[in-house]
């Protein structure tokens, strides 16, 4: 299993030969051998740098008097190459004199046996060169390894990252990976002290080990993240393993003194698909879906290739020093629901739904009202394949991860999470109950709301462009009063926001005047049409009408 340095010492270490006199490497060969080393022979200084290039050693002995590539040149190209450890290099002369020595420790030689051989003295040496040997490997294993986990650091996560990226682009063979993240981590730390929070990272950190294979490289990136490489692996097989490690974290308690504390992961999981140029890239997609997970509820595994939204992501801006969003939460610009469906709701009803109002997307609702799931017109495109989907339920296609803010939550973390990922909405809630949207439409419409307030761009007529053309559902009067009813309640908002005088009136002002906005041109979309859905009044949409979400 890759999850860092497994051990200080190989089981025996592996001893290169190169000499062009066959009797002198086999000399070498035997005594080495007999001492419990595996020894490899080459002939010349090319030879034995092919050998290094394909194998490397963990000692090179070398002559340096050889045709060809001599001794100094083979030592210079072997500091040169870029190996996984530490080469130890002895040479090997005829020549005592003070500045062919010299000249072989410069060209990188560590150590030196002259001619004629001695077996005693030639052990000698390789002694000395385990000491050294395993001094580097206890350095590398400290730069490389978690010293509370064991497990490989960010660093050597990503030197391994990028050579199985490069391996799986040479060969055409899949690559992915899981971002792992301990759910409520601050929480254990405040309660149980630090000590018991690395005793939660050793525990998780057992598990993700115990369920990973010798080709899966495990690291910990920092924190309580952690993150799984599955070469030869494509998102369906790493979001199968995640799954099983999620359950198996959640049902294994934990001993923290005379207590036993369960916690609970979220993962995302994606894989290296065409789209991505650089292996960075697929890291940045786990981990969009890791924070969709989290904002989804925690304890749970969602693929990126599941998220709703286009292609290329949305890019941060750099914050201002004024800041847009002060003080605004989310209720103060959402756009209120106007339309949610019931798991029972057949699929028809929700693709007439969708053709007829300006929505792509609409919440899942239970029988109380409490937010069950959200579908949407590429769950819906899912039923396309046949005629016989058409009266099947939404439950069977809605999606249950559904990422929610709460209404108090502040609207700038909202915009960083829509820059951040690739879905395009968010559904806002009170006590688990859906009371309205925001998407990047949402946050567009808002900020040139505010331009145009502060005088920045010319007004133009909020309804004009945005005139529905589509015919409304059957039940339009109801959808007509259930507008009607948002537009009073936000008009009460506005009444009390002029009341209280918050210290960014305007900000506010504008965020409830883009939601009267959107209700306002589902309202005239509405009437537009209302004598033509009077003569369709047969042709119901089986929907739990409550509102219109126009984004």
């Amino acid at each position: 299993m890759a999850t860092g340095c497994e051990s200080d010492l190989p089981p025996s270490r592996k001893i290169l030969v190169v000499d062009d006199d066959i009797l002198v490497r086999k000399l070498l060969s035997r005594w080495l051998e007999s001492e419990g080393y595996q020894v490899t022979q080459a002939a010349g200084g090319a030879e034995g740098l092919e050998a290094i290039r394909v194998s490397p050693p963990d000692i090179l002995i070398t002559d340096l008097e050889m045709p060809g590539m001599n001794g100094l040149e083979l030592c210079r190209a072997v500091r040169a190459m870029d190996l996984p450890h530490y080469l130890y290099i002895v040479v090997l002369t005829g020549n005592r004199e003070e500045g062919s020595l010299i000249a072989s420790l410069e060209a990188g030689a560590d150590n030196f046996l002259t001619k004629p051989l001695s077996r005693e003295e030639l052990l000698a040496r390789i002694r000395t060169s385990e000491r050294i040997l395993g001094l580097d490997s206890q350095l590398r294993k400290a730069a490389l390894t978690d010293p509370l986990t064991g497990l490989f650091t960010r660093r050597a996560f990503l030197d391994q990252l990028y050579r199985e990226w490069h391996r799986a682009r040479r060969e055409k063979v899949p690559l992915a990976c899981a971002m792992i993240d301990i759910d409520f981590f601050k929480r254990i730390n405040d309660v149980y002290g630090h000590a018991a929070g690395d005793i939660v990272l050793c525990s998780v950190a057992g598990q993700l080990r115990q369920h990973t294979r010798d080709e899966h490289i495990l690291a910990r990136l920092g924190g309580e993240e952690f993150c799984v490489l599955f070469p030869q692996c494509d998102e369906a097989g790493a979001a199968t393993w995640a799954e099983r490690v999620r359950e198996a974290v959640a049902r294994t308690p934990i001993p923290i003194g005379e207590n036993l504390v369960t916690v609970t992961v979220s993962v995302g999981v994606a894989d290296s698909s065409e789209d991505a140029v650089f292996p960075e890239q697929m890291l940045d997609w786990a981990d969009q879906a890791l924070l969709c997970a989290k904002q989804a509820g925690r304890d749970r595994v969602i693929r990126y290739s599941t998220l709703v939204g286009e292609t290329t992501e949305a890019k941060s801006l750099q914050k201002s020093i004024e800041d847009p969003f002060q003080g605004l939460a989310a209720a103060d610009i959402m756009t209120p629901l106007v339309v949610t469906f019931s798991e029972d709701d057949s699929i028809a009803a929700a693709v007439e739904t969708f053709t007829r109002l300006r929505t792509n997307s609409a919440p899942v609702v239970a029988p109380d009202g409490t937010l069950r799931g959200i579908i949407s017109e590429k769950d819906l495109m899912v039923a396309m394949g046949s005629l016989s989907n058409w009266f099947r339920s939404v439950g069977e296609l809605m999606r249950r991860n559904v990422v929610t803010f709460a209404a108090t939550t502040p609207v700038r973390k909202i915009y960083e999470f829509l820059c951040r990922v690739t879905i395009r909405r968010v559904v806002i809630v009170e006590d688990n109950y859906p009371i309205g949207t925001i998407s990047r439409g949402t946050l567009l419409r808002w900020f040139r709301n505010l331009a145009v307030a502060k005088g920045l761009l010319p007004p133009e007529s909020a309804v004009a462009t945005e005139l529905a053309t589509e015919q409304m559902p059957s039940r339009i009067k109801e959808v007509l009063a259930n507008i009607s009813e948002k537009l009073r309640q936000t008009g009460e908002k506005v009444q009390d926001l002029v009341r209280s005088q918050p210290e960014d009136l305007v900000a506010h002002l504008v965020g409830l005047a883009t939601g009267l906005q959107s209700l306002v041109n589902d309202l005239l979309g509405c009437s537009r049409n209302l004598s033509s859905e009077d003569a369709e009044s047969g042709a119901g949409s089986g929907a739990v009408i409550s509102g219109i979400g126009g984004d």
